[in-house]
């Protein structure tokens, strides 16, 4: 939750960075702009004083000649003029003063007519001439901008230098306010990872009478609360635990008897198919329908018969036809069939058709699990 908190912090501030990344490159624009707006409005008005006096005298236009060359000579020494273009209404050049005639004509068809050449670094300008209410020709003036030039360099420096202070302060005074701003809210999430991470009696640390203090007041109380239902629940698992300890003894006690059960009826079944396999006297096991099952190799011994001829055989198939089938009957016990027990002597068949004289006595096997 800290780490979100950060993330917040810092994408605000991102976010009014590029606020004053907008507001430095307004002010350097519009500075830039006056400034450049400021020295070329300077360069228009002594264009403009140079056009008022030529604008009273525009006999020249008609008569193609300027009687007053030296007075115009004086009066673009006195503006700095670098040069001075006159041509009619029909586009002939009357008089070029500071340069001949061949280069005014490069002047005159140049496309920088109201700004500085940083080719020539020199600030062209043309303004029409006024009389009678008409235009009667146009005035092309050039002025050296090379100090204009380098003036407006360093201020562009300076204006640069001061919209990336402007930014750098903003950046700076945003996280600084952020900072504070969140600094309350940091504790109450401080506090809240503490809870969370399993600390107890965590407090938010803040006593300003305000929406954060009254926030901070509320998150206290239900820490408070969640530490006394901690306390209840750390009891309740306690005893719980216990009663889970007592009830894994008790089966765990219940899986010993059933598994010391289990050995001994394996250990039973072991001796008894060891005693039945190497019994000196015939065994057989049957079915209540008088099937056997299973026999040891004395019985098999005794009969002549193999094994696997046995099994599945009923019983009476090994008397004599004359011999009585009631000697393996079965017996009605309240409404059960169940195998008739058997101790008497009789005689029964071997394989190869002799007959000789057993003893047989029997007893009834149950299946718990049938």
């Amino acid at each position: 939750m800290t780490r979100r908190f950060k993330k917040l912090q810092f994408k605000l501030t991102i976010e009014f960075t590029f606020f004053f990344i907008i507001a430095s490159g307004f002010i350097y624009f519009y500075f830039i702009n006056s400034f450049e707006e400021e020295a070329m409005e300077q360069f228009r008005y002594k264009a403009r004083m140079i056009s008022n006096h030529i604008e009273q005298n525009p006999y020249m236009f008609w008569e193609e000649k300027y009687y007053e060359r030296s007075q115009l000579e004086q009066l673009i020494k006195i503006n700095d003029a670098e040069y001075i273009v006159l041509k009619d209404r029909g586009g002939k050049i009357l008089d070029a003063i500071s340069v001949n005639k061949d280069k005014s004509a490069s002047y005159i068809s140049t496309e920088i007519a109201g700004g500085i050449s940083k080719v020539d670094k020199l600030f062209h300008i043309q303004l029409p001439i006024i009389a009678n209410k008409q235009e009667v020709g146009k005035l092309f003036v050039g002025f050296n901008a090379s100090q204009t030039l380098t003036d407006l360099h360093k201020r562009n420096l300076l204006t640069a230098l001061f919209g990336l202070s402007i930014l750098l302060s903003g950046i700076i005074l945003t996280f600084f306010l952020s900072s504070l701003s969140f600094k309350p809210l940091n504790k109450i999430i401080s506090a809240l990872d503490s809870s969370i991470g399993g600390e107890k009696n965590v407090k938010v640390d803040y006593e300003e009478l305000d929406e954060i203090g009254f926030l901070a007041g509320k998150i206290n109380s239900v820490l408070k609360e969640l530490d006394k239902s901690s306390g209840r629940v750390e009891v309740l698992d306690g005893e719980l635990k216990g009663v889970i300890k007592e009830k894994i003894r008790e089966v765990d006690y219940e899986i010993n008897l059933k598994r010391q059960a289990e050995i001994s009826l394996q250990k039973s079944e072991y001796q008894f198919r060891l005693l039945f396999e190497n019994a000196p006297i015939g065994m057989v096991i049957v079915s209540p329908n008088m099937k056997i099952e299973k026999v040891n190799k004395s019985f098999c011994d005794t009969l002549g018969y193999k094994e696997e001829d046995l099994i599945g055989l009923q019983m009476d198939r090994l008397l004599p036809l004359d011999e009585s089938s009631d000697v393996f009957c079965v017996n009605q016990k309240q409404g059960e069939k169940e195998p008739k027990k058997i101790n008497s002597k009789h005689v029964m068949v071997r394989k190869d058709d002799t007959r000789i004289q057993v003893t047989t006595k029997s007893d009834t096997i149950y299946d718990e699990e049938k």
